[in-house]
């Protein structure tokens, strides 16, 4: 497998592959490569051309197959070697197909025209990739949510998680859920979170998990801290340290309100987790998201407006029932 093993939807996909009795060697760089997940871990050493790397690992390990979280350089790199069978899981990657703004990476065209196989979970991702690559193998398997894990959370969690992280009994909520990252715009949630401070409850306040999505730009948590400052609701902004996935129905249960707003987005774990623990949820309007329980399940804010996402957030705490 090749990724990061700070991404849930990647390391589930290797738990499964052990669980079911394969043997997985997990292959990655410092930093993405945590120990976290049941394989053998190699840690790579050349970022701009690991050919010969891979090379000598498919020698001693003779992979059946190969699984790449997104279309990484890593994943070129298995093709141009010729190391066998590959699987990439797009998530993100696609997301041009589907209503992002941004164009497709010419990359990851050229990947798609070597015929690996490509997994992905938005049922609108499927139709996308069959028009603009015939003969691709492109398969749509949803990894979905453990209801019988994430679930409606009980007062005693909720209390127990709260106690444990410093945060205030009656502290009204919101939690934006995912890693901090450009395309999520954890700076616009906060933005709008300040605007709409006046209109919510005195107690109101916002957690953030902290963690990058991406090892260059680690600068993203304290520039959101420095503008928590400079917008006067540092005493508002709760960090919480990033929890193994296992635990992150502790995380939904003692919160009131989950906040995402994407400028792009694919299918997205984190809101089936939340829905699925009985959280509301505040989303931008995406076109990713037509036709899914998101439309029907989530307040949907236009993607483009942080005025309307703070309107949308104090709705949230003023009605209620009107959005779960």
């Amino acid at each position: 497998m090749y990724g990061s093993e700070h991404a849930a939807p990647a390391t589930r996909v290797c738990e499964w592959a052990v669980n079911a009795g394969h043997e997985v060697w997990w292959a990655g760089y410092l930093g993405n490569v945590s120990g976290s997940s049941p394989a053998r871990h190699i840690t790579l050493q050349s970022r701009d051309n690991p050919v010969a790397e891979l090379t000598e690992l498919a020698v001693d390990f003779r992979p059946q197959v190969t699984h790449s979280h997104n279309f990484s350089l890593l994943a070129d790199c298995h093709v141009e070697a010729g190391l066998g069978p590959l699987i990439v899981s797009a998530f993100g990657s696609l997301n041009p197909l589907i209503g992002s703004k941004r164009p497709l990476n010419p990359r990851i065209d050229s990947l798609m025209a070597k015929g690996p196989t490509i997994v992905v979970e938005n049922p609108l991702l499927f139709n996308a990739v069959a028009k603009r690559h015939g003969g691709v193998d492109c398969e749509h398997i949803c990894l979905g949510v453990n209801a019988a894990h994430f679930k409606p959370g009980k007062a005693a969690q909720r209390a127990a998680w709260r106690q444990a992280l410093q945060i205030p009994d009656d502290t009204v909520l919101f939690f934006s859920a995912r890693g901090i990252a450009d395309s999520y715009r954890q700076d616009d949630i906060l933005k709008a979170f300040a605007m709409a401070l006046p209109d919510l409850p005195q107690t109101a306040g916002l957690a953030m998990i902290r963690l990058t999505r991406s090892l260059e730009r680690s600068d993203m948590i304290e520039s959101l801290q420095r503008q928590a400052d400079e917008l006067g609701v540092s005493d508002r902004l709760f960090w919480i340290p990033e929890v193994r996935y296992e635990m992150m129905p502790g995380m939904y249960a003692m919160v009131d309100h989950v906040v995402s707003y994407p400028s792009e987005d694919a299918f997205p774990s984190t809101l089936l987790e939340a829905a699925a623990c009985g959280v509301p949820i505040v989303t931008a309007n995406l076109p990713a998201y037509a036709g899914s329980y998101i439309e029907q399940f989530c307040m949907l804010v236009d993607p483009d407006d942080r005025q309307a996402l703070a309107r949308a957030l104090v709705r949230a705490v003023l009605e209620p029932e009107e959005f779960r």
